[in-house]
């Protein structure tokens, strides 16, 4: 996981988070990111597989939502679903 500011300077990295890591701690580290301006990169760790879903709207992120790791909104109905191994 890398964290960078609005200038996509890197701020912060974390190497070999687990998904359970992740699923447990990514809630607050969004909001900690939101306050501080700045962005959450999530990447698959070398060895895994990742599955991620770009471009649904309100009605499909909502279905696929009880199988994903992650689903946000990257703007107004506007959402990216992700399932998988991560890593960074």
């Amino acid at each position: 996981m890398t964290l960078t500011n609005l200038e996509s300077g890197k701020v912060g990295f974390q190497i070999n988070r687990s998904v359970d890591e992740l699923a447990h701690s990514i809630g607050k580290r969004l909001d900690t990111a939101t306050a501080a301006q700045s962005n959450v990169i999530v990447r698959p760790r070398p060895d895994g597989k990742l599955i991620h879903l770009g471009d649904l709207d309100t009605a499909k992120a909502a279905k696929i939502t009880p199988y994903s790791f992650l689903t946000f909104e990257t703007s107004p109905g506007n959402f990216q679903a992700a399932e998988g191994p991560f890593s960074r």
